[in-house]
């Protein structure tokens, strides 16, 4: 498997030649005492997180510019401790959020439940749903898994089983023409599936990592 630091700068390098607004937006590699507000929450990053964050702390979001990868906001460090702040705030005061709800796919990799202290956010779509990373996994899955959860995401889909796995994933996508620049209906660039309908990558989720909810 390639290193993030090789899969990150494909991605970059995939942008710079179709669309260098998208690597103009990067924020530059955070600072080792940036990591802190985050790690008094979860001391036990992975490294694979630290490599990337070291390279760029997140991007600016520009609503006239794709985001980086695959159309999902790439946080900074202080907004991914925020978000981890307010996830516990909530728990606190409403602990029925830590029960499970929904489907793991696939099972028993995930744990189902609403609200999950060991989830970091670090893709988000400014609506409460994000990508992450799962260190607290169900039984059958795996410690720094990326997965899908928040508001919206009552099923839960392991959608790599490292980071480093994760944007070998986006580089794929890119390389092979899966994932494209195309303008939407409103004429705003974003990134967009060839061979499906919806932008970004919470609206395949199902389709592509496992089978959509049945009732």
């Amino acid at each position: 498997m390639a290193s993030v630091a090789e899969s990150w700068q494909g991605i970059k390098y995939w942008f710079e030649r179709n669309q260098p607004r998208v690597v103009e937006q990067l924020n530059p590699g955070a600072l080792p005492h940036q990591f802190k507000a985050l790690e008094a929450y979860v001391p036990d990053l992975p490294q694979e997180f630290y490599d990337l964050y070291l390279i760029n702390n997140g991007e600016e979001s520009d609503y006239d510019v794709p985001s980086i990868l695959l159309g999902l906001i790439m946080l900074n460090l202080d907004e991914i401790a925020k978000d981890y702040k307010l996830w516990k705030d909530i728990l606190k005061n409403h602990p029925e959020y830590g029960q499970e709800e929904g489907l793991s796919f696939p099972s028993g990799h995930i744990k189902t439940d609403y609200i999950n202290l060991g989830r970091i956010s670090i893709l988000g779509d400014s609506g409460g749903n994000f990508v992450g990373i799962d260190l607290d996994p169900g039984p059958l899955g795996q410690k720094g898994q990326i997965i899908n959860f928040g508001r919206d995401q009552e099923d839960k889909y392991v959608i790599a089983s490292s980071l480093g796995e994760f944007l070998e994933f986006v580089l794929e996508c890119y390389r092979t023409g899966r994932a494209v620049v195309r303008l939407n209906e409103w004429g705003e660039s974003r990134i967009m599936w060839a061979e499906k309908r919806g932008e970004g990558l919470l609206s395949v989720i199902p389709e592509i990592f496992g089978l959509p909810r049945t009732e």
